[in-house]
């Protein structure tokens, strides 16, 4: 399957937090990133598709839900 990209943007400090922990550990920026979206995915997977903390962006004590609806999967 071939790789997808998409783009990210962050803020200066995050960015900056980003390089210093690439370095730090001999990664790549990339590389980072890529593990830390699929941690996310498998996180929100986990729990039902909601987003909960630890996550910053859940409302004070209510998880956020996807609005998302995906047709169930037919199995045959």
């Amino acid at each position: 399957m071939k790789p997808h990209s998409i783009t990210v943007r962050l803020g200066p400090d995050l960015k900056q937090r980003l390089h210093q922990s690439a370095r730090e550990l001999d990664l790549s920026e990339n590389n980072i990133a890529k593990h830390a979206v699929r941690a996310a995915v498998d996180f929100i997977e986990a729990n039902n598709y909601t987003i909960e903390l630890p996550f910053q962006m859940a409302l004070a004590n209510a998880p956020i839900k996807s609005r998302v609806r995906r047709p169930k999967k037919v199995t045959g």
